[in-house]
């Protein structure tokens, strides 16, 4: 009689793994209300101009972050750009300390799930993202030494209105992608 009672707690126990499992499993494919599935991602390109010629940008930080978390950052680079120029000319002063808080900010982050880095032809890629969100997409590198610009970061703001892929070029400069001979 103990060894069919042992023998039927053994047979109650492993059918209580298996639903424990079961359920564990269950709950982790049942995504949580409110969240919207990782349907989307961004593809681009990053270039800029050397020589006359526009040039693939390797090894350049790109970071793709949500409105949430990219509102700091969004407010640095508005205010960034809101800087008053005289005669075209921004106070340098004022620029270098906001671009030193924009890049002090990034740093903070660590290592964040949407920062990626160009390859050798200038491209990357940022998956996993929600469709119907607009993304802050910034590419910088603060410790570009090769450029004639005062700091090496450019931005755009990405509405991704579909799941897929979604694809943009960023041109880092200096001036004006059409400018750059040779194209």
């Amino acid at each position: 009689m103990f060894s069919g009672c042992g023998m039927m707690m053994k047979i109650v126990r492993n059918r209580i793994l298996v639903l424990t499992a079961l359920v564990a499993a269950g709950v982790a494919l049942v995504p949580l209300q409110g969240s919207a599935p990782s349907d989307a991602w961004i593809t681009g390109t990053v270039s800029d101009c050397w020589e006359g010629k526009v040039k693939p940008v390797a090894n350049l930080r790109v970071y793709t972050l949500g409105m949430d978390e990219s509102s700091g950052i969004r407010a640095v680079l508005s205010k960034i750009e809101s800087l008053p120029s005289n005669d075209g000319l921004v106070d340098v002063e004022a620029f270098l300390r906001l671009y030193n808080e924009l890049t002090s900010d990034l740093k903070s982050l660590g290592e964040p799930r949407g920062l990626v880095r160009t390859d050798e032809i200038g491209r990357f890629a940022s998956p996993h993202l929600e469709s119907k969100q607009t993304y802050l997409v910034l590419a910088i590198d603060w410790d570009k030494g090769d450029t004639d610009e005062l700091a090496y970061y450019r931005y755009q703001q990405v509405e991704l209105t579909t799941s897929g892929a979604h694809e943009i070029h960023i041109y880092m400069g200096p001036g004006k992608e059409v400018d750059c001979r040779g194209k």
